[in-house]
C-alpha cells in the first residue's frame, strides 16, 4: 500500500549516517526496489546519488556498500526489463547519474580495501553479463566499459571504474598481500575489463609482482592489448616500464622475445600490413 512511499519520503529526508541500523534498512529498500525513484527532496535535478552528501562526508566507508547494493538492483532492473522481451540497455545501467561520481571516488581514496570487497564483484558480474557475444577471443570486451578514456570529467561508468583501480592501486601499495583475493578473481576472466584491473593492479606494486605479471603476460600475449581509446597499448606498456626493472633476468628475456614476437590483429589484416611492426 501506502508504505512504499511513506519509506521513500523517510529515506529521502533522513541523516542515514546517525544509525547502522537505519543505514541498512536503507540498503534493504535499495535492493527490493522501494527506492527506485528515490531522489534528492529540494533540487529538481537531483538524483538517487543527491541523497549521498551527508553520507559520504560522515561516512565515506559505507558508500560501498551502497554503491554495489545500487548496482545489483539496477542489474536486476535491466535482467527484468530483457525477461520481458525488452532490449537490454546496458548504457543505462548507472542511470545516467552522475551526481555519485565524487562519493564514489572518496570512499576508493579513503577506504580501498572495503571499496575493493564490495564493489569489485559487482562490477565483474556485471561486465561478465554484458559481454558481446560476437567477440570469442580475448580480451572480450563488454557493453557496459567497450572503450577506455582518459580525462577529468568523467561519466558515471567510468568513474566507477576509475575508482576501483583507485582502491586496488592503494590496497597494492600499501599491503601487497591483501591484493591477492582481487588478483584471483581477475585473472581467470578473459575480458578486457578483468584485464585492465589486473594490469592496473600489478603496476602499482611492480616490486611485488613483477615476476608473476612478466609469467602471465608471457603464458597470454593478448593480455598486452590494454589501453585506452587514444593508445590501445598505454596500460601494458606502463605495466612493462615498471616491472623490466624488478623482474628476474630470465623473465627479462622471455618478455623480450614476447614483444620482439608480438604482432596485434589488426597488423596481420590487408589494410593493416602498413602498421606492422608498430
Amino acid at each position: 500500500g501506502a508504505w512504499k512511499e511513506r519509506l521513500r519520503y523517510l529515506m529521502q529526508w533522513a541523516d542515514h549516517e546517525n544509525s547502522r541500523r537505519f543505514f541498512e534498512l536503507f540498503l534493504r529498500l535499495i535492493d527490493d526496489g522501494t527506492l527506485d525513484q528515490a531522489r534528492g527532496p529540494i533540487a529538481v535535478n537531483s538524483t538517487f546519488w543527491s541523497l549521498m552528501y551527508g553520507l559520504s562526508e560522515a561516512r565515506p566507508d559505507w558508500i560501498p556498500e551502497i554503491a554495489a547494493h545500487w548496482l545489483r538492483r539496477r542489474l536486476a532492473v535491466i535482467q527484468q526489463e530483457q525477461a520481458n522481451g525488452h532490449e537490454v540497455r546496458w548504457g543505462d545501467l548507472f542511470n545516467h547519474d552522475n551526481a555519485g561520481a565524487k562519493p564514489l571516488s572518496a570512499a576508493a581514496e579513503k577506504h580501498p580495501e572495503v571499496f575493493a570487497e564490495h564493489v569489485l564483484p559487482v562490477v565483474l558480474d556485471i561486465s561478465d553479463m554484458a559481454l558481446y557475444s560476437g567477440e570469442a577471443m580475448p580480451p572480450r570486451r563488454d557493453a557496459v566499459w567497450p572503450i577506455l578514456f582518459k580525462g577529468d570529467h568523467l561519466s558515471m561508468d567510468a568513474t566507477c571504474l576509475h575508482a576501483i583501480v583507485t582502491a586496488l592501486e592503494k590496497l597494492a601499495q600499501d599491503e601487497p598481500e591483501s591484493a591477492r583475493g582481487a588478483i584471483e578473481a581477475l585473472k581467470p576472466r578473459a575480458s578486457f575489463t578483468a584485464n585492465y584491473l589486473l594490469l592496473s593492479l600489478y603496476a602499482a606494486a611492480a616490486e611485488s609482482f613483477a615476476d608473476e605479471a612478466v609469467d602471465l603476460l608471457c603464458n597470454q600475449p593478448w593480455r598486452l592489448y590494454c589501453g585506452y581509446s587514444d593508445s590501445p597499448y598505454w596500460v601494458a606498456m606502463e605495466l612493462f616500464r615498471k616491472v623490466a626493472p624488478a623482474c628476474s633476468p630470465e623473465n627479462l628475456a622471455r618478455l623480450e622475445r614476447v614483444l620482439l614476437n608480438y604482432s596485434a590483429d589488426y597488423e596481420k589484416t590487408t589494410q593493416g600490413r602498413r602498421f606492422a611492426g608498430h
